[in-house]
């Protein structure tokens, strides 16, 4: 008895503390706006792009560095198997009188030596464009970034509102499967009292079973969309949807279509970068110059009084032959110039493509609609004639069922219509450029 009373206590403590959770824990109400954040945010794709942005800074500051000067210190030890040194008074000889002074140290056993170089490019030719071509690579990674950005969120927008259909969809499927119940029982009652064949409750059964597998499958994709998109929003706690304003897509839009797409932006910024690439070609094959100062101390004077050393050298260099190598670099920086070229015009192509298709897809939902409400204002006035009729007996309760049945379908087919007019939206703004820009 003790036990019993033990387990039921576990029990009720569990049902209160889940009971406490549940009410601690509200359902967050995210609208699409939130949901575009929060993906954002919760998004490893997006931080893909972000470290391409990190790389072309990188490049820029590696193309800078060719300009800017250089300083370096070398510290030199030398150690020799004998010591060497000049002295005079072995060659003089001892009657002239002359003072040889004190032998000259050539070389000693150890030696420390200690060198600093200052390098100033004075021109550099090559450099230049190649800096201004790094500054392009920056921009374009920017652009690639922002459309990378568009396609996520574009996915992101069209997961939310696909949910949303099922949700509504699934309102209605329900209340289809509750009239294909009652429809069921109709006919078998009427097949019961011999007033209706064995066939119009198969038909019946089998409009159910149509029904009950439509509204099955569309719970398991709503539950698989709802779950995907909590993971894309990083959200642990359940969550419901709004539905949000639809936007017109008819904006003025520029005689260039796709003009605001980031991704064309970006190719024409690569078309830039491949012209200053061809730039600093040609121009490596004219002359450099450049200034260098030597700072050099050594423990061996040698010859000298001092033991430290200061020199300027100006470079001038003019490169004649190398092999072929820079005529190579011409050749690869032309070919890529007509690379970025030829995929600016076969991108431009694809976007008109795109855009003709998502109107006429829009064009297509919106007359798709208009012949949906019709329908359902048809169907509602069927079903406002049935009711009556069928209170005045004139027609049977499986004729009206018939009726609401024609009812739901068109709200269905209504419901779809309206969402398929928010995807052409949806997707003729990502198509422009103007989605989230």
């Amino acid at each position: 008895m003790r036990l019993l009373t033990v387990i039921a206590g576990i029990i009720v403590a569990t049902s209160v503390a889940c009971l406490g959770s549940a009410l601690a824990a509200p359902v967050e109400t995210i609208d699409l706006a939130k949901a575009l954040r929060l993906a954002t945010r919760n998004s490893p794709e997006l931080e893909i792009m972000q470290q391409r942005i990190v790389q072309a800074q990188a490049k820029r500051q590696q193309a800078l560095a060719l300009v800017k000067p250089t300083l370096g210190v070398q510290a030199q030890y030398s150690h020799h198997d004998e010591h060497l040194e000049l002295d005079f008074s072995k060659y003089i000889p001892a009657g002239l009188g002359v003072d040889p002074g004190e032998p000259i140290s050539l070389q000693e056993r150890n030696q420390f030596a200690l060198y600093g170089k200052l390098s100033v490019p004075i021109f550099r030719g090559p450099a230049y464009p190649l800096i201004s071509a790094a500054k392009k690579g920056i921009r374009v990674a920017q652009l690639q970034q922002l459309r990378s950005r568009q396609d996520y969120l574009y996915q992101i927008a069209r997961l939310y509102l696909g949910t949303l259909m099922r949700g509504e969809l699934l309102v209605t499927l329900a209340d289809k499967v509750t009239l294909d119940h009652q429809l069921l029982k109709l006919e078998e009652a009427r097949v019961k009292a011999g007033d209706s064949p064995r066939l119009s409750v198969l038909r019946a059964k089998f409009s159910l079973a149509q029904s009950q597998q439509r509204l099955a499958d569309e719970e398991i994709a709503k539950a698989a969309s709802h779950e995907q998109l909590a993971i894309l929003l990083g959200i642990t706690n359940d969550f419901k949807l709004v539905m949000p304003v639809l936007k017109s897509s008819e904006t003025k839009e520029s005689k260039i279509p796709g003009a605001a797409r980031a991704d064309l932006a970006a190719v024409d910024t690569a078309i830039e970068a491949a012209i200053a690439q061809k730039k600093s070609v040609w121009w490596s094959f004219a002359p450099e110059l450049t200034a260098d100062g030597l700072l050099r101390w050594d423990s061996q004077k040698g010859f000298s009084e001092r033991n430290y050393h200061a020199d300027l050298m100006v470079t001038f260099r003019l490169p004649l032959y190398d092999a072929g190598l820079r005529y190579s670099k011409l050749k690869t920086a032309r070919a890529q110039l007509a690379t970025r070229r030829s995929q600016k015009a076969a991108l431009s192509r694809k976007i008109q493509r795109e855009i003709i298709q998502s109107r006429a897809e829009l064009k297509a939902a919106k007359k798709i609609r208009s012949i949906a409400e019709q329908a359902l204002a048809l169907a509602k006035a069927a079903a406002s004639d049935g009711k009556l009729a069928y209170t005045q007996q004139t027609i049977s309760q499986s004729d009206l069922l018939d009726i609401n049945h024609r009812l739901l379908s068109a709200q269905l087919g209504l419901i779809k219509s309206d969402f398929r007019i928010r995807f052409a939206h949806l997707a003729l703004d990502h198509r422009r450029g103007n989605f989230e820009r």
